[in-house]
């Protein structure tokens, strides 16, 4: 106790120190326990089902596609043989629209689960009943039940809700239960509010060539990893051989729950923040074992002493033990409190960009590494300092006087060291924060394919039971957009699967007429789009070659598609793509369409995918779908004086049409890319706390290092040497430690570019400039910081310094 006493009095004496070692650690343990605490909640807390580690999600990869869903026949199939890997479920995600009388219309992320899904991931309703196999028919499906989220918001928790009936896509729907919390894992299905039936009709379940359909599967107790991992990949090699025009060239894989919910880009990216929060508690770590060293050194004549009467070498390394403990007590609780408050930030960033309501709780896991950083801390900047104490020689120190302060030069080439490490480590933090800016940067400003001012977008979802056939969803799209083209401004509307802007997420592998493949793996994926003849117009992708559509491009009339650029120059490097003809891989008979026009590249905000993908637009009459994006193009207004009139047109035509994400497209975009802001601003603040410490500590150094050679300046001065002889010296010094570190850095900093373009491949992670600026900054800082230890060395009266020695 008396210990502790005396180590809380030594800080106490010295506060400028026990400040900058306080916040050094707080900075730097807080910076990683937020980041961990980001990655645990998105990635590592376990799933709160029932011997969640059994439980697995099944992909189907072809060289397309990596991450590609099953078809209802595929699952009717493996349900067939699984016993011999446990239980299988199957879903689809979907929206539908809740619009009781009385009650205003509202959206929501529903599941169509099989009747099974439930007992799959061991899941009880907490009010009514889960679904009965019988409800899986098509006709018997009017059943619903409610997330626990929905029946708070909606029903107010009413326990009378079980018999009650919503009407949700124009069905009236039973509710039959209600769900824990548990059930709609945002990780792994979202936000969802309703669970429905799969009900899949007769031709549904015999249907090999839709991909639509998700499965997850829970292994039998005495199935390992690996064998359910086997019995997966062999499952799909068989459907290759047997069924070659579906699964020619495709495999299977399964994976466990917890890790599927998340794209290996978004991992990736989690994984690149945690290692470079890594990077500044490094530096942050170094740069107090190097002032934990000059403390030392400065204490040896008292060690020598302490030594000569007596002390042990466990006596000697006590008070410093005790010292580093209180400074990682103190600066553990401080990072306790900024990894809330970062994780409080990093929440509402991903609630403003559109993401689920992820929570970063600080659970045991995070408290544990939170202690583990804090010990490994602690152990990293007591070694130095206990070596120096170690290796002090009694008598060289209590007979060197003033001079026992000086340093040999190990003790030099160990502090130097430390140096040029933060100098390194802060150098690739700057050069990989610069970029991902430049890339960003390049990314928003190159040409997309597509014009985005005067755009106004939205969703909507029309209901199966007034729009049941392709017929009357393609009427509601052509009374739609005749209003929609009426109002003051518009001058062009359309609706389709997707929009530029947001990507196209639909995949199909096409075969060119008189080229027909002879396996799946040989066929050329492009990405589809559904559109009406306004489309082009809206969205301002130029058309180079042939025609757009028009409205005789109907239901009864030819098929026909347009092309990309991309998909032009790859299928025809050398022929004129117009009047070819095309088809679905797959399909028998093949369903030819002509090729009638060819339109530039579309790019998406998506620095993840590939800048050069295929693309084919099919009109919307010929393939309509329930749920579509609508657009429209103004002029001569501006696009926000627009948003309620399309609101009114469209409640005005169907009063239970619930509209999504109705907006500007350029308010859309800040909303898209504040996921890509928010890991661009992690890596800037990374750069900047890995910058500012490099610089805290080669000044900490120089400081320590002038004021110990102070008897040599004088002897300079004494014998001619101009002030800014000794400024020089003291420059040259602190700049050559600097810049081997950089140089270092640099090489880090070229590796971390590379992984970042093969993280997000439509960004452009090159550029000399960047290396240049980044050196030159560090070069700066480094002079910066070295400058007034020089200036201090160089006011140094050699009258006053000789007489010291």
């Amino acid at each position: 106790m008396n210990e502790l006493k005396f180590a809380f009095r030594s800080l106490l004496r010295d506060p400028g120190f026990t400040l900058i070692a306080v916040v050094t650690l707080t900075l730097g343990i807080g910076l990683n326990t937020a980041m961990f605490s980001f990655m645990n909640g998105l990635l590592l807390r376990p799933l709160q089902f029932p011997e969640a580690g059994q439980l697995s999600k099944l992909s189907r990869a072809t060289p397309q596609i990596q991450y590609g869903g099953f078809s209802p026949a595929d699952f009717g199939d493996l349900k067939r043989d699984e016993a011999s890997f446990g239980r299988f479920a199957g879903y689809r995600q979907l929206g539908m629209t809740l619009a009781d009388p009385g009650r205003p219309t509202e959206w929501q992320n529903a599941l169509l689960v099989s009747a099974d899904f439930f007992e799959v991931l061991g899941v009880q309703p907490q009010l009514g009943r889960v679904f009965r196999p019988d409800e899986e028919i098509s006709g018997n499906h009017r059943v619903v039940l409610l997330s626990e989220a929905l029946w708070q918001d909606r029903f107010g928790r009413a326990t009378d809700v079980i018999g009650k009936t919503v009407r949700a896509n124009g069905e009236t729907y039973e509710i039959i239960g209600v769900l824990p919390a548990t059930a709609s894992d945002f990780r792994i299905f979202g936000p969802v509010g309703l669970f429905r039936p799969l009900a899949l009709t007769g031709s549904e379940r015999t249907d090999r060539r839709a991909q639509w359909l998700n499965i997850l599967g829970r292994r039998d107790r005495s199935i390992s990893a690996q064998q359910g991992e086997a019995f997966v990949t062999a499952f799909g090699a068989r459907l290759a051989v047997d069924f070659p025009s579906e699964h020619g060239g495709s495999s299977w894989r399964s994976e466990g729950l917890g890790l599927a919910g998340m794209s290996p880009t978004g991992k990736a990216m989690i994984a690149m923040i945690l290692g470079l929060s890594g990077f500044v508690l490094l530096i942050a770590c170094s740069n107090l074992a190097n002032i934990f060293l000059a403390r030392a050194l400065e204490r040896n004549r008292e060690m020598a002493l302490r030594a000569a009467l007596g002390a042990s070498r466990r006596q000697l390394l006590r008070p410093l033990a005790w010292e580093s403990l209180l400074l990682v007590t103190l600066g553990g609780v401080g990072a306790l409190l900024v990894s809330a408050w970062t994780s409080r930030w990093l929440h509402s960033m991903i609630v403003i960009s559109g993401g689920p309501a992820a929570e970063f709780p600080l659970d045991w896991r995070v408290l544990g590494f939170a202690l583990a950083i804090s010990a490994l801390t602690l152990g990293f900047f007591v070694v130095a300092p206990a070596v120096v104490t170690l290796r002090v020689n009694t008598n060289d120190a209590l007979k060197s006087g003033a001079r026992g302060t000086t340093s040999g030069r190990g003790s030099q080439r160990l502090r130097h060291s430390l140096i040029v490490g933060q100098f390194a480590l802060a150098m690739i933090l700057l050069t990989g924060a610069g970029f991902f800016a430049r890339g960003f940067a390049a990314a928003l400003k190159q040409e997309h394919g597509w014009q985005s001012e005067g755009v106004v977008q939205g969703f909507v979802l029309l209901p199966d039971a007034r729009y049941p056939g392709g017929g009357e969803i393609t009427s509601f799209h052509q009374q739609a957009i005749e209003r929609l083209t009426q109002l003051p401004g518009v001058v062009a509307a359309s609706f389709s699967y997707s929009l530029p802007f947001l990507g196209l997420r639909d995949s199909c592998p096409y075969v060119v007429e008189g080229r027909e493949t002879s396996a799946l793996g040989r066929a050329a994926a492009a990405k589809l789009n559904a559109i009406t003849p306004g489309y082009f117009s809206v969205t301002g992708t130029r058309l180079l070659d042939g025609r757009a559509f028009t409205d005789a491009d109907s239901a009864g009339s030819l098929r026909i598609v347009i092309i990309n650029q991309t998909m032009a120059r790859t299928l025809f490097p050398n022929d004129n793509p117009v009047g070819r003809r095309v088809a679905r891989f797959g399909a028998n008979p093949p369903d030819w369409a002509e090729i009638v026009g060819v339109v530039a590249d579309a790019r998406s905000f998506d620095v993840a995918q590939s800048p050069a993908q295929m693309q084919i637009y099919h009109p919307l009459a010929q393939e309509p779908r329930h749920g579509g994006h609508f657009a429209v193009r103004t002029a001569g207004v501006a696009p926000t004086t627009v948003i309620e009139p399309i609101r009114s047109v469209l409640a005005a035509m169907d009063s239970e049409l619930q509209l999504r994400d109705l907006m500007t497209t350029d308010v859309n975009m800040e909303s898209l890319t504040t996921q890509m802001r928010l890991f661009g601003t992690l890596l800037v603040a990374f750069a900047a706390l890995g910058v500012l410490l490099a610089a805290v500590g080669i000044y900490g150094v120089m400081a320590h290092s002038t004021a110990q050679r102070t008897g040599e300046f004088g002897v300079r001065m004494a014998l001619g040497a101009q002030a800014a002889d000794v400024t020089r010296l003291v420059l040259r010094g602190g700049l050559r430690i600097a810049l081997l570190g950089t140089a270092i850095g640099l090489a880090g900093g070229v590796g971390f570019s590379r992984l970042l373009a093969a993280v997000l491949p439509s960004m452009d992670a090159s550029g000399g400039l960047v290396m240049a600026s980044a050196t030159t900054l560090m070069a700066l800082v480094a002079l910066a910081a070295c400058w007034l230890p020089a200036r201090r060395a160089a006011k140094v009266d050699p009258m006053v310094a000789l007489r010291t020695e």
